[in-house]
C-alpha cells in the first residue's frame, strides 16, 4: 500500500503529519489482512458430514485420483473442510502434504476406545483396522464416523473408500449397527476381532472436544 501524506484540515493541529501517516497505513494494513479463526469443531462436524456424503454420490473432481482411497479420503476430509491446513506429519515429525494410513494413525490421530461406546463417538473420528499378512499398501483399512444429532444413538453411520482403482472405486457407507450384526466378519468393530485396532481421533481436537 502506498503511503500518501499530504495536509488536511481535518488533523488535529497537534499531530505531526508523519506519524499520522504511520497510523493510517498500520490500521489499514490491518483491517485489510483477514485474521486467521481456529475451526470450531461444530463447523467442521456439519461441514465433513455433507462433504462425506457427498462422495458417497459422486467423487470430488478437486479429489486426486491418485489419492482415492481409504487414508485418502481422510485426508481430502480434513483439507476440504479446512480443519488441517498445515499438512500431515511422518515418522520424521515434520509436516508434509501426504501421509499414509500408518502415519495417519501412528502420528496425526489417537487412540480414544477399544470397545465403541456410541455416546463417546464424534464424527471425524476413524475406526482402525490392520491386517498384517496383507501387502504393506493395504495393511490398513480406515473407516471414518458420522455422527448424526437426529439419530437413534446406535444409528452412527461409517463412511470410507473401497481401496479399488478405476471404476471399481468407490466411497460406501454402512450403518455402525449393520456393520456389528455379523461378529465374524473381517470388519467388525470388536475388540474380539484381531483386525480392529479402535477408534482413533485427530490430533488437532485434543483438549477442544
Amino acid at each position: 500500500m502506498a503511503l500518501i501524506l499530504m495536509k488536511s484540515k481535518f488533523l488535529p493541529s497537534g499531530i505531526d503529519f508523519f506519524c499520522a501517516g504511520i497510523i493510517f497505513f498500520v490500521l489499514s494494513s490491518a483491517l485489510a489482512v483477514p485474521q486467521k479463526m481456529p475451526m470450531d469443531f461444530s463447523m467442521f462436524e456439519s461441514r465433513v458430514l455433507r462433504l462425506a456424503l457427498e462422495q458417497a454420490q459422486q467423487m470430488s473432481t478437486h479429489w486426486d485420483p491418485s489419492q482415492r482411497d481409504c487414508s485418502g479420503f481422510v485426508r481430502f476430509l480434513y483439507r476440504q473442510t479446512r480443519a488441517n491446513t498445515a499438512g500431515w506429519y511422518q515418522a520424521d515429525h515434520q509436516l508434509h502434504d501426504y501421509a499414509s494410513a500408518e502415519d495417519l494413525v501412528q502420528h496425526n490421530f489417537y487412540f480414544v476406545q477399544n470397545q465403541v461406546d456410541v455416546e463417546k463417538l464424534k464424527t471425524g473420528d476413524v475406526l482402525v483396522f490392520y491386517s498384517p499378512n496383507k501387502k504393506t499398501e493395504d495393511r490398513y483399512h480406515l473407516m471414518t464416523v458420522l455422527k448424526f444429532s437426529h439419530q437413534a444413538a446406535h444409528d452412527v453411520l461409517l463412511v470410507y473408500h473401497n481401496g479399488a482403482s478405476g471404476k471399481e472405486g468407490a466411497v460406501r457407507k454402512i450403518s455402525l449397527r449393520e456393520l456389528q450384526k455379523n461378529l465374524n466378519n473381517e470388519w467388525s468393530a470388536s475388540p474380539n476381532n484381531p483386525r480392529y485396532k479402535g477408534v482413533y481421533r485427530w490430533q488437532g481436537w485434543r483438549q477442544k472436544i
